[in-house]
């Protein structure tokens, strides 16, 4: 071993170990970014979560509507809890992020709706699940789903 490094003091710096703390502090950057719901993504996934689970506060924080005809935790509560009460799904996130500009974004889901399947011989039990866009706008520094642009398609009796 060499005695003069030792008695220097001398410090060495390994790149890879350089590079392992740069990409942990990255990682740790983008899990923090991606949970206090930062990005469309993140928001987008919080909106399917509240819904599923027919949460009307988290409901009413993650979305944004100009005018509503009513108050939203009225609107969502109805919505939740009268007309779609029944409605069961699960999703699935397809495609990539569709940037709108620096306020505007849409991520692509498919719905996969439970029903009570009575045979069809001509269309089968169920039809093939489609594609729906979940619109989110940037609203006071946060994503929102932008309800008026959402279509009914993905639950029945959405806030207006």
């Amino acid at each position: 071993m060499n005695s003069d490094a030792r008695q220097r003091g001398g410090l060495r710096l390994n790149p890879i170990v350089a590079f392992g703390v740069l990409g942990l502090l990255v990682a740790v950057a983008l899990m923090i970014l991606t949970f206090r719901g930062d990005t469309p993504e993140a928001a987008a996934e919080a909106f399917m979560q509240a819904l599923a689970a027919k949460d009307v506060d988290a409901l009413v924080e993650l979305s944004y509507l100009e005018e509503p005809i009513a108050p939203l935790d009225e609107q969502w509560d109805f919505c939740v809890n009268d007309a779609g009460k029944n409605h069961v799904f699960m999703w699935e996130w397809i495609g990539s992020l569709r940037w709108l500009g620096e306020d505007r974004a849409a991520v692509k889901v498919i719905m996969m709706e439970f029903r009570v399947a009575f045979p069809n011989p001509v269309l089968g039990t169920q039809p093939e699940p489609d594609g729906v866009e979940i619109p989110l706008v940037l609203h006071e520094g946060k994503w929102k789903v932008d309800l008026g642009s959402l279509t009914r398609r993905l639950f029945p009796a959405l806030p207006r």
